[in-house]
């Protein structure tokens, strides 16, 4: 009897939850490559720039076969279109069907499966992305969450995502940052921060509670690891008030308490706080600091106004936050920056500026991209 799907789920669970956690992507693999009849099973996972998909596991029917590539290209690659748009592709190379499956579980994105198969008799079942019983969709959630629980409990899947040796400031700062993007049916959120492997003092934070969305963006002052501390407690303290239910004015004033507590003046970090209600519409922000915020309505693009700006926090001893309305609607695009990215100068010293941003912004048919496209530009330029 063919299995069903949901049959299929759940035996991979099984088996790859019967495993440690560095042996969860080989068998997997394995399993998938004996179950599908295929002739070779891949699992590529993401890098932090999104310049990469790093090869983390392969299974192949006969060992003869060529070894998988080690890497692909994250914007160009088939598997790369597949995780972009966010679909299951499917295309066929020298008689052999070739299934992309994006790893993707509440609108998180860790990896692309790519099947390889021989050739089914309809077309159609490549471009639908179906293989008989098998809901390749269910099978790539499935894979994500199995993956991202795995890597709670080994550097396997970590080390297979990595480009760049890490410092230990960047060390700290990715193991406190949430992911970096997910997606719902009433928004999507995409953050990114470069230099992934030497980043020190910058930190973004979400959470979505019921109705609610949060989110943070932080630039603690300074760079190395002091920054680095400094910015840590700033979101730990966030978190720990948010977690106790205050208000996110409440939130940025004990964040500061605790900054000038433990630094008494002498460390500072901009911060932007903003709560969205995903069914009022409406929203709110704390804005302490530098912060840049875009808001792209109907195609016009302008500075946003996040109401009156206060100190960065730790500076003063017990300072009063102020949290003010902000003009969002249903369908506007916010792009959240860092001072340090306007003021960012290529090689010749020119200043890249928010004008670029705005612009890019205005014109840009898929907003998720932005992040990626903001670093690629900086780097070609020369950006510093």
């Amino acid at each position: 009897m063919t299995p069903t799907p949901r049959e299929v789920a759940a035996e991979l669970v099984d088996r790859v939850l019967d495993v440690p956690g560095h042996r969860a992507a080989p068998t997997a693999m394995s399993w998938l490559c004996s179950v599908l009849d295929a002739d070779r099973v891949e699992v590529h996972m993401l890098d932090r720039r999104r310049e990469r998909l790093h090869l983390a596991a392969a299974a192949v029917r006969d060992a003869t076969q060529a070894p998988a590539e080690p890497h692909l290209d994250a914007r160009t690659s088939p598997a790369a279109q597949a995780l972009h748009a966010g679909v299951v592709l499917g295309h066929r190379v020298n008689e052999r069907d070739v299934h992309h499956v994006p790893l993707e579980a509440y609108g998180h994105t860790v990896g692309v499966l790519s099947i390889v198969r021989p050739a089914t008799p309809l077309a159609s079942d490549v471009a639908a992305g179906a293989f008989g019983s098998v809901d390749w969709r269910r099978l790539g959630r499935t894979l994500a969450v199995l993956f991202q629980q795995a890597a709670t409990t080994t550097d396997a899947l970590e080390l297979a995502r990595r480009t760049y040796e890490y410092s230990i400031a960047a060390e700290l700062q990715w193991d406190l940052l949430p992911p970096a993007d997910t997606a719902t049916d009433r928004f999507a959120l995409r953050a990114l921060v470069e230099p992934a492997p030497r980043v020190t003092s910058d930190l973004f934070d979400w959470s979505l509670n019921g109705d609610r969305l949060t989110v943070v963006l932080l630039d603690a002052a300074g760079r190395g690891l002091v920054a680095t501390q400094v910015g840590d407690l700033a979101l730990a303290a966030l978190r720990n008030a948010r977690r106790s239910g205050l208000s996110i004015a409440e939130q940025a004033a004990l964040a500061d308490q605790a900054l000038w507590d433990r630094h008494h003046g002498h460390a500072a970090v901009d911060v932007v706080l903003l709560e969205i209600d995903l069914v009022a519409g409406t929203a709110t922000a704390v804005h302490a600091g530098s912060p840049i915020a875009l808001r792209r309505r109907d195609h016009e693009v302008e500075l946003l106004d996040l109401g009156n700006g206060h100190e960065p926090l730790g500076l003063l001893d017990r300072t009063r936050y102020d949290a003010g309305p902000v003009d969002l609607r249903p369908g506007d695009v916010l792009m959240l920056l860092s001072d340090g990215v306007a003021a960012a100068r290529d090689s010749v010293g020119r200043v890249f500026g928010v004008d670029v941003l705005a612009h890019r912004l205005e014109r840009s048919s898929a907003p998720r991209d932005l992040p990626s496209w903001l670093v690629a530009e900086l780097r070609s330029r020369g950006g510093r």
